[in-house]
């Protein structure tokens, strides 16, 4: 009754985690991608206000510092991130059109308009840049940008968002920046691939323990999302004697909140308490260091 997912190949699961891996690295040198070209469209700005042929104040005073900062500047001068960018070919995979129209409304804002008028100092330079990002991941050309790069992009964009944040509040940048975010081989291997390796080798021995647990549920019409989540779970608090039993019920109610059903969070917190309290009534449990039961 638990394996409706039976027929998948382990190498593929271990396969697609690691390629999911590579996929939000992906969005998140295209994320930097896509706002470094944005900021170049000032360049052709610029131009286009020299040639009028009556100018106003604003047309006088403008300068393309949105793209000739330092900050946008080690960007363009990293010979890491254009090989990065040229590996992927993010220029055939970005449409000028929508980047144009993004650049055109932000423009328009006061924010920038008073950026433009000043003499910007390298702090100022830094809080355009992060309201430019704000603006962005707000847009709807944006986001069709990031959804048409990748369909992964809705459930990768807060943690993509974030490391952007962070990568742009470290610039200018230095060398390895992009790498470091790449997730670590504790994080990745060690245990990511570690629990889905352990999830799928006990598989069966997981759904002894379950099953008994949810057998007043209608199996069929459970998210198969939820049973999985409840299987990891599981096995966090049985093969992961370094991370406490309330750390892993709490994080895997806050995955059911984002990725599952509306009920879905309640019905995880109550099956994962009954199965970690008949744990450790049968003292099946090993925690150790921090890693305390309750």
């Amino acid at each position: 009754m638990l394996n409706r997912d039976a027929e998948l190949d382990e190498k593929d699961c271990i396969n697609s985690y690691h390629k999911t891996l590579e996929q939000v690295f992906d969005l998140y040198l295209f994320s930097l991608y896509i706002l470094v070209s944005i900021t170049e469209l000032a360049k052709d700005d610029a131009l286009k206000r020299q040639s009028k042929y009556i100018k106003n104040a604003e047309d006088i005073n403008f300068s393309s510092k949105l793209y000739e900062n330092e900050l946008i500047q080690s960007f363009v001068n990293s010979t890491d991130f254009q090989k990065y960018c040229e590996d992927r070919n993010f220029a055939d995979r970005t449409d000028r059109g929508l980047l144009q129209r993004m650049y055109k409304s932000y423009a328009a804002t006061q924010t920038y308009r008073d950026y433009i008028q000043q003499d910007a100092t390298v702090d100022d330079h830094l809080e355009i840049i992060l309201d430019l990002f704000r603006f962005c991941r707000r847009n709807e050309h944006y986001n069709d940008l990031m959804e048409d790069f990748s369909y992964t992009w809705l459930d990768d964009k807060s943690l993509v968002v974030g490391v952007v944040k962070k990568t742009i509040k470290e610039l200018p940048i230095h060398k390895d920046v992009f790498i470091k975010h790449f997730p670590d081989k504790e994080t990745a291997i060690e245990y990511g691939a570690d629990l889905l390796n352990k999830t799928i080798e006990h598989n069966a021995e997981l759904n002894k323990y379950i099953e008994p647990i949810v057998s007043n549920w209608d199996i069929d019409r459970l998210a198969l999302v939820d049973l999985l989540f409840i299987r990891m779970a599981c096995s966090e608090f049985l093969y992961f004697a370094s991370i406490p039993t309330k750390v892993t019920l709490n994080e895997y109610v806050d995955l059911a909140k984002v990725y599952s059903t509306e009920r879905s969070k309640d019905f995880i917190n109550g099956v994962l308490d009954k199965v970690m309290k008949s744990f450790v009534e049968k003292e099946q449990i090993y925690k150790e260091g921090r890693g305390l039961v309750c």
